[in-house]
């Protein structure tokens, strides 16, 4: 499996632990000014995952902690990913057109 395919199964288990009620908040939410900073939260707690496997990997290097750090990894990545297409469907229209604009020289 690639690290794409790792990342969508990731978004998955977010998803279904956030509709099962074992998760309190989700980057998936629309994005709204109000939700932010609890998406921030959730990045940084990742954030703090990986940085803690990073420490353990200064002591010893081995391949459980490289496997749980890619796995921590993959759950930030997640995060972030789930966040950008929070925002996407959030973008009014006139930004829309202006992405669209710039990416491919032609209005929406």
């Amino acid at each position: 499996m690639d690290v794409f395919e790792r990342i969508a199964q990731e978004r998955c288990r977010q998803n279904a632990e956030f509709a099962e009620g074992r998760s309190q908040y989700t980057c998936a939410s629309p994005a709204t000014l109000a939700n932010y900073n609890a998406k921030e939260a959730l990045l940084v707690i990742a954030m703090g995952d990986v940085r803690e496997c990073v420490t353990d990997l200064d002591v010893c290097n081995n391949r459980a902690t490289i496997r749980l750090l890619q796995g921590d990894l993959v759950k930030l990545a997640a995060h972030c990913v789930a966040w950008l297409e929070a925002l996407e469907h959030k973008l009014p229209p006139s930004t829309e057109k202006q992405i669209d604009t710039v990416l491919h020289g032609r209005s929406a």
